[in-house]
């Protein structure tokens, strides 16, 4: 993890049918022995684990595939800290715990823009709504 700290959390039960078909099937073909084989290993004979460079190039790759677009793994975790700000304002202090930083003045700097983002809509909305008012009503003129 960013920072060298390890981060632990449960496992969505919607994804442990393929965490065990991994486990089970995939990775035993990869490595003759599990003691101390690395959950995700590189592709290259000379490397035993994918390094960070490697899980960044197949994460593009991947991503660039099925979705026509290349997206990076920071571009993951802003898109968690937005989310997380645009949904629940309330709690944007989750996001903090999300993006593991010690200190939230980090999240808040670098990654929620939700707040700014329904500010700026809620802006343009009032002013689409002023538009529609006086459009709907005509002008009129007094005669003098």
């Amino acid at each position: 993890m960013k920072g060298g700290r390890p981060l632990e959390f449960d496992w969505p039960n919607e994804l442990r049918p393929a965490l065990d078909f991994y486990l089970k099937r995939v990775h035993p073909i990869l490595y003759d022995s599990h003691i101390g084989a690395p959950l995700w290993p590189s592709l290259h004979r000379c490397k035993r684990q994918m390094g960070a460079s490697g899980i960044y190039t197949r994460i593009m790759q991947v991503t660039a595939k099925h979705l026509g677009r290349s997206i990076n793994p920071h571009m993951f975790r802003d898109a968690a800290a937005t989310f997380i700000a645009e949904t629940t304002p309330e709690r944007a202090l989750l996001a903090a715990g999300v993006l593991q930083h010690r200190n939230f003045q980090i999240t808040r700097n670098h990654y929620i823009r939700g707040q700014q983002h329904q500010m700026l809509h809620r802006y343009q909305d009032a002013i689409d709504a002023l538009i529609a008012d006086v459009t709907a009503e005509p002008l009129r003129l007094s005669k003098g």
